[in-house]
């Protein structure tokens, strides 16, 4: 005789059990804020929401945290902080009280209001111009739902009459979609049972209405056997701006490169791994003063949460957000206190000029000999690249008599001379001021070459390596060839 089989033990994360209730209010929000539910994005607001909720967090509340979340999972998706400032009402329990006074108060257009008003969200004119109800009729019904609110919470202890009318119209809402169940079977309801049911439960009626709509299919509801709760980790930096850098932002997301988020108006977040490799530019740009060290700041966070299309699901954003307001200003995570800017270098247009008239002789003389030229001996770059702003950043330090050239490949894939290395003074253009020196060479690649005598030949070099597939690496082979000691550094993007 077969021994009977007892059914798996139910779980009491909310992640498996509320699994079908959290998957339709997430659907139902989405549709409310006209966003079109596909796949994908039902799949990231619903995890985003997970994330965050508790796994012993009671049914009714996570339905409500749900519907919060999912509005601010929308707000980042399109570039925005979502700032609300009564949060922290979703996660008040409701009291059964406080519905079954609404319903003993309710008159047909009162049940009219509470049903498509508060609890699908559709606006008095459409209530008045569909159904043919008088608006003074509706705005009466609805100043009388507030005020049973008020009496009825008031006689429980919870003081609500100073709350502003907005607030507590979004407390209707949560008590006209309050479905405390037990709810029959997701099929059976799909298959037409239990309709007096479904008609005084919000989520099951919500339930076939969705699936009725294709809006959801019944295999969205149902929770997978393994992986309903989201166990993923995440990483960001986050960056906050100073009113009068924020002018700067867009433009650093754009130098930064990777998947970079703006939110609001003064936060900036780049996936974690991509930190390390935007320390150089977040340097640089503070040397620039774009923005200044003074008007940012930033903090790297690491937690629940993982990166989507949409951005980061989960509660690490806010988190994020909340340590970058504590740091001073001028210091950022991984990067410690940024530098201050550089001065901007004095004009040396006059000083140049000597340097020029004392040479002039001795080029001349140069031009005519055709000796190749020597390398700078104990003058070789000390150079970093960093790419941005669709080029390549060039910061450097050589010897004040070493002659400079450098050329740069344009995004046609041609080679343009930026300093002809004819004289050492000839690289007095690039000067910072503090006895370094920095160039930005829009383009795909760009070559610096370090020498005691300006460079014989260069434009037969040139021409030489403008047919190769790739110039750049060709013309920095030429000149290694005719000046052999020559101290060539070499950078792509």
């Amino acid at each position: 005789m077969a021994l009977p089989v007892s059914p798996a033990p139910r779980s009491e994360d909310i992640a498996v059990h509320g699994w079908h209730a959290v998957t339709v209010r997430v659907a139902w929000t989405l549709l409310g804020l006209g966003v079109k539910v596909r796949p994908l994005v039902l799949r990231d607001a619903r995890e985003h929401v997970l994330l965050h909720l508790d796994k012993s967090v009671v049914l009714p509340v996570a339905e409500d945290l749900a519907a919060q979340l999912t509005e601010g999972y929308v707000a980042r998706a399109r570039g925005r902080w979502s700032s609300d400032p009564w949060g922290q009402d979703a996660a008040m329990p409701l009291s059964p009280r406080w519905r079954r006074a609404v319903e003993r108060a309710l008159d047909p257009v009162g049940d009219l209001l509470f049903r498509k008003h508060y609890g699908d969200g559709r606006p008095l004119e459409v209530l008045e111009s569909r159904h043919g109800v008088d608006r003074l009729a509706l705005e009466g019904a609805r100043s009388g739902l507030r005020e049973v609110i008020r009496r009825q919470a008031g006689l429980d202890g919870v003081p609500l009459a100073e709350w502003p009318t907005e607030r507590l119209d979004r407390m209707i809402a949560r008590l006209a979609a309050w479905s405390p169940g037990p709810c029959p079977s997701v099929f059976e309801l799909l298959e037409g049972a239990h309709r007096e049911h479904a008609m005084s439960c919000a989520r099951c009626d919500r339930t076939v209405r969705l699936v009725r709509g294709e809006v959801l299919t019944p295999e969205d509801l149902v929770a997978p056997s393994v992986g309903a709760r989201p166990e993923k980790v995440a990483s960001a930096l986050v960056l906050q701006f100073h009113p009068e850098g924020r002018r700067h932002r867009a433009a650093l997301a754009r130098e930064l490169g990777g998947p970079v988020l703006t939110l609001g108006d003064d936060l900036l977040v780049l996936h974690g791994t991509e930190a390390q490799a935007a320390a150089r530019t977040l340097v640089l740009a503070a040397e620039l003063g774009v923005p200044s060290r003074d008007h940012i700041r930033g903090a790297v966070v690491e937690g629940p949460g993982t990166w989507s299309r949409q951005g980061l699901l989960g509660p690490l954003l806010d988190r994020g957000e909340i340590e970058a307001r504590q740091r001073a200003w001028g210091v950022i995570d991984g990067i410690g206190e940024l530098p201050g800017s550089i001065p901007e270098p004095p004009s040396a247009r006059g000083w140049w000029v000597g340097v020029a008239s004392l040479v002039a002789v001795g080029l001349a003389l140069l031009r005519w000999s055709t000796l190749p030229a020597e390398a700078a001996v104990h003058r070789e770059l000390d150079v970093a690249f960093v790419e941005g702003r669709s080029g390549i950043w060039a910061e450097f330090d050589v010897d004040d008599t070493a002659v400079l050239t450098i050329v740069r490949l344009t995004p046609e894939r041609t080679l343009e001379v930026l300093c002809a290395g004819e004289s050492a003074a000839d690289k007095g253009g690039f000067a910072t001021g503090d006895g370094r020196f920095r160039l930005h060479a829009p383009g795909a690649g760009l070559l610096l070459v370090a020498t005691e005598r300006p460079l014989v030949g260069l434009r037969s070099l040139l021409d030489q390596a403008g047919g190769k597939p790739d110039p750049l690496a060709a013309l920095a082979e030429g000149i290694a060839a005719a000046a052999p000691g020559a101290d060539v550094r070499l950078e792509r993007r």
